[in-house]
């Protein structure tokens, strides 16, 4: 905890089925023009925010070869479809940089971050792989053996997934609000057909609290074993806006409130230590100060907005500080 203070802050036209509109092939000619400009700055406007969002380093990815290591033609291909996916890209400039180099050299991801960043400086010029399949060839991949293209693909992606744990809080919600295709045993009763019919369940929010706690679950027991923490990173912004999180069909504000689904971060609730014994303190924004305080017990001080992060947690931290409960306070909102 520190001691510092602060607070951030395609157009398509309608489709006609039944009959036909008889226009004069100018007229054609002038509304295919026009459809097309349309689309032209559409298409600009989406680079424009691909860029900002993935990164312009990202988005002028170049072909660049990588020298066969060990009958690593197989890895080379699988690695290039990775890399060279600038979606896949933007979500590895992302990582946590593991600490210590035992932790790097074991870690895929961040192996993968390095060898795009060498591509990137490359020139063009071929690049040897060899850090990130010691990396593979560490979690089984064996070199000096002809792979099935398949079975790899789905080795690295396991690693992948299972070392990729930084998560947010805007993308937690849209996970928890995901449609549910209910299906076989979940199956629903119709009682029109008079059967079990597989279905789709949506959450719906209508109304939204004035104070919104949201629990992060960050204990858990599996088979009556000793409850274990879980310190996977997950950030959370000082500004939640469901507007921007949720689908119109899932979220329908009350349209007589201004910024009916926008909130600001009013309280952290920490916890330290591991499940079954622990400590908590509280971060919270002073209204009136318009300053962050920690509450340690007795303990009283001003804390940063880089403080109140380091409470996002980390994987490799078991004893680390990790928040637990987030309340947000509606923004400009008078009533319960």
């Amino acid at each position: 905890m520190g001691q510092k203070s602060g607070h951030p802050k395609e157009k398509r036209s309608p489709k006609l089925y039944g009959y036909q509109i008889l226009v004069s092939e100018e007229e054609e000619e002038e509304e295919e023009d026009s459809n097309e400009k349309e689309n032209n700055k559409e298409l600009e406007k989406f680079s424009k925010q691909l860029d900002e969002i993935l990164g312009m380093a990202d988005s002028r990815n170049g072909a660049v070869g990588l020298y066969n290591i060990g009958l690593s033609c197989c890895l080379n291909s699988l690695l290039q479809s990775f890399l060279m996916n600038r979606y896949f890209t933007s979500i590895l400039r992302r990582i946590n940089v593991p600490h210590g180099r035992a932790e790097q050299d074991a870690s895929v991801p961040y192996q993968m971050l390095l060898l795009l960043e060498s591509m990137q400086r490359a020139k063009g010029k071929p690049v040897r792989p060899f850090d990130l399949i010691c990396c593979l060839s560490g979690h089984g991949v064996r070199l000096f053996v002809l792979h099935d293209a398949s079975e790899v693909y789905y080795k690295i992606w396991s690693l992948l997934k299972s070392q990729i744990t930084d998560t947010d809080l805007e993308n937690s919600l849209r996970c928890f609000f995901r449609p549910e295709q209910l299906t076989k045993e979940n199956m629903c009763h119709c009682e029109k057909c008079n059967k079990e019919t597989s279905c789709t369940r949506r959450k719906k929010i209508m109304h939204l609290p004035r104070m919104l706690t949201l629990h992060l679950v960050r204990f858990r027991s599996q088979g009556g074993n000793r409850t274990k923490k879980v310190t996977h990173r997950l950030a959370f912004p000082s500004e939640l806006d469901f507007s921007q999180i949720l689908p119109p069909e899932q979220y329908q504000p009350d349209s007589k409130k201004k910024n009916d689904g926008l909130y600001d971060l009013f309280a952290v609730i920490a916890h330290s230590g591991p499940a079954d014994f622990g400590h908590y303190c509280a971060y919270i924004w002073s209204l009136t100060e318009n300053k962050w305080y920690c509450f340690n017990d007795s303990s009283v001080c001003k804390v940063s907005w880089d403080d109140i992060k380091c409470t996002y947690g980390r994987q490799s931290v078991c004893w680390g500080e990790t928040a637990y409960l987030l309340v947000y306070m509606r923004r400009n909102s008078t009533s319960l």
